[in-house]
């Protein structure tokens, strides 16, 4: 038994010597070997390649790339179990998934995701609603995220480092439900989806040069009316204080 596996793993480690293999891509994607030659193959076969990221489109509603792409996700063994669970194992294609990718960064509310994508005939809102937060954010919006960050690494190797560098945000935006660099920096900050985007929109470009130490002590400083400007009266106020209470800058 042992001379066995002891055949089996110099037998393995010839394969992985074998020229053009694509072992880097083993650690940066946390894909085995065969996952990532099997996404290679299909992403060729699809025709996905670095011509494809495009971060000012890929979440556009008539963009069919992100189907493709989350079609060749589908078939990754990593991943799988979480995306089929989402999809309901309703046919093999990324349709499902890429609307609510897009639904999700784009900014639509739970409760319309929910209705749009999880709500079947018969069924009530609340168990739409549960269904639909089990399956965002349980399973899809990380998985879906190390997914098209993979895919980036597996297929841009094309591109020039500062266009893979921009690119980069891409998976950070499916993580964080937001459609913007900046908004990703709030949200990284604790500042909730459904305000990050207008309330970045609001602030000075150069804010987000900062390290983010730097950013958070300008958020820190804002003032209430900074907030209703970017957000409305009421809203503005009320995230303002609930941020400055998650942060701990509004105790006692």
């Amino acid at each position: 038994m042992s001379h066995r596996l002891l055949e089996g793993v110099n037998s393995y480690t010839e394969y992985l010597q074998k020229p053009r293999q694509p072992i880097k891509l083993v650690d940066g994607t946390r894909f085995s070997l065969n996952s990532i030659k099997s996404v290679l193959s299909e992403a060729g076969r699809i025709g996905i390649n670095s011509d494809m990221w495009n971060a000012e489109s890929l979440f556009d509603g008539g963009n069919k790339d992100l189907q493709n792409m989350m079609g060749v996700l589908l078939g990754v063994p990593e991943l799988r179990g979480n995306l089929e669970a989402v999809t309901g194992g309703q046919g093999p294609n990324g349709d499902k998934l890429a609307l609510i990718i897009k639904d999700w960064v784009n900014g639509c509310s739970v409760t319309d995701i929910a209705q749009e994508h999880f709500m079947k005939d018969g069924q009530d809102k609340i168990n739409a609603l549960t269904k639909c937060g089990q399956n965002l954010f349980g399973r899809l919006v990380q998985t879906a995220a190390w997914g098209l960050g993979a895919l980036l690494s597996i297929t841009g190797s094309g591109m020039e480092e500062d266009e893979m560098e921009k690119l980069g945000n891409l998976p950070s935006c499916v993580y964080s439900g937001v459609n913007d660099d900046n908004a990703i920096v709030l949200r990284l900050l604790g500042v909730p989806r459904t305000a990050a985007v207008n309330l970045a929109d609001s602030m000075d470009d150069d804010i987000f040069e900062e390290p983010l130490g730097g950013v958070r002590k300008h958020l820190s400083s804002m003032d209430e009316m900074s907030w209703q400007r970017a957000l409305g009266q009421n809203e503005g106020k009320t995230y303002r204080e609930v941020w400055r209470v998650l942060e701990g800058l509004n105790m006692g």
